[in-house]
């Protein structure tokens, strides 16, 4: 077997790594400024290619071409192999692959909620066996930890709609899709396209496996349809739940520890509420921050959908909120805002030159936005940092904005 890797992120090195140990012959096609990055690779591997040359490469001799999960469909090089129907596979198969197809698959993906509820899943499950993996778009590359795996472990997988483009032989035994909301048209063909590529989650599903889904989100109910689903269709939303006194907060992640037990009961597996109810917001998601003020400061980096600020707003809805939001819009209407009674509304990022209604205060600074906010701020306000759009303007990605927007809050205030 001859593997071809593009692209040379975090990602696509540990796919490197791997194959480089286990001997396998190995091809990698990158940047020429990325070349440093496999120096100590260099004799190890069968080719290195840089994207220059890209097109000249006889892609038919290699029997898998992984593709790094920073190139997007919309790549040119992407474009062009899937113009011309030349399969790529991403890190998640080739452990898949790699593991002889060992484990329990449960893949999730949506539109928001994702890292909540495979997070939340790990810490119920680990707290009854110790053979339980969780990886994927979280953070972790499953290929990181294919000496973790064996028959019996259960692999959690947060899985996103690129990492499902290139799903070709792996079979999730349950598989999970919690919403569907506009999300990436900066990086998809389609709305459409982006819909669909959700649902590659139920490839190769049969009558022995499961997919959980929530029947009330309408966008689902509308695409399922389109599919001849073999697996066990089971609506999570239907779960009833002992209490609703969770650190988890709003009806949006009622729905995701929904999904939770769902998966639980499926696996036989003790439903510990306690764990479930002492579980925290992940960092960066609806987090609020220790100030011991009389004020509340919500950090929702997380945020970077429309949808995503729509939940925000209300678990807040009693509050009076002062919204800072903002980045780069992936396609999302902002208009919704108009209708909602904010003690202010403050725009900062890219979406700041580009917001077609009237707000309180804009600033293409995050640091000038918070202050603005600081200087309106009231007892038993809400100051709530909600971005609804990604970070690529300003920051690497919504961990960097998250830490930068805390650093600013804790020396300004």
């Amino acid at each position: 077997m001859h593997y071809l890797i593009l692209g040379a992120g975090k990602t696509a090195l540990c796919c490197l790594e791997i194959l480089v140990k286990r001997k396998k012959k190995v091809s990698i096609c990158l940047n020429k400024e990325e070349l440093d990055k496999i120096k100590e690779y260099y004799s190890l591997i069968d080719e290195v290619i840089t994207f220059d040359n890209f097109y000249s490469i006889n892609f038919n001799k290699y029997t898998y071409i992984i593709r790094s999960p920073g190139l997007s469909i919309l790549n040119p090089y992407i474009k062009y192999l899937k113009d011309n129907n030349i399969n790529m596979i991403n890190e998640i198969e080739l452990a898949y692959l790699l593991s002889n197809k060992k484990g329990y698959y449960i893949g999730v993906t949506g539109s928001n909620g994702k890292s909540t509820t495979v997070s939340l899943l790990y810490e119920c499950i680990k707290k009854q066996t110790n053979n339980v993996i969780l990886a994927g778009n979280i953070g972790t590359p499953l290929i990181s930890l294919i000496d973790k795996i064996n028959n019996y472990t259960i692999i959690i997988i947060e899985i996103s709609n690129f990492q499902l483009e290139d799903m070709h032989e792996l079979k999730f035994d349950i598989s999970c899709i919690l919403n569907l909301s506009v999300n990436h048209l900066d990086n998809v063909s389609s709305l459409d396209y982006y819909y669909s590529s959700k649902f590659n989650i139920l490839n190769l599903q049969n009558e022995n496996n499961y997919f959980i889904t929530n029947l009330e989100d309408e966008n689902i109910r509308k695409y399922i349809s389109n599919y001849n689903i073999k697996s066990k269709v089971i609506d999570y939303s239907k779960t009833s739940l002992k209490t609703t006194n969770f650190s988890l907060k709003g009806e949006h992640n009622l729905s995701n520890i929904k999904a939770v037990i769902t998966i639980l009961n499926i696996l036989g597996f003790k439903i510990d509420y306690e764990t479930i109810r002492s579980f925290n917001p992940l960092k960066y998601h609806l987090e609020e921050l220790p100030l011991n003020k009389n004020y509340i400061v919500v950090n929702d980096s997380k945020a970077t959908t429309v949808e995503a600020l729509k939940c925000a707003l209300n678990v807040y809805k009693d509050k009076n909120i002062i919204l800072i939001f903002g980045g780069v819009n992936k396609g999302g209407d902002f208009s919704f805002l108009r209708n909602y009674d904010l003690k202010r509304k403050i725009c900062f990022g890219k979406l700041s030159n580009e917001i077609s209604f009237n707000v309180d205060y804009k600033n293409y600074g995050l640091k000038e936005c918070i202050i603005d906010a600081l200087n309106n701020v009231n007892d038993n306000d809400v100051i709530l940092f909600s971005c609804g759009c990604s970070s690529f303007d300003l920051f690497i990605n919504y961990k960097e904005r998250g830490e930068v927007f805390n650093k600013y809050i804790s020396t300004i205030c």
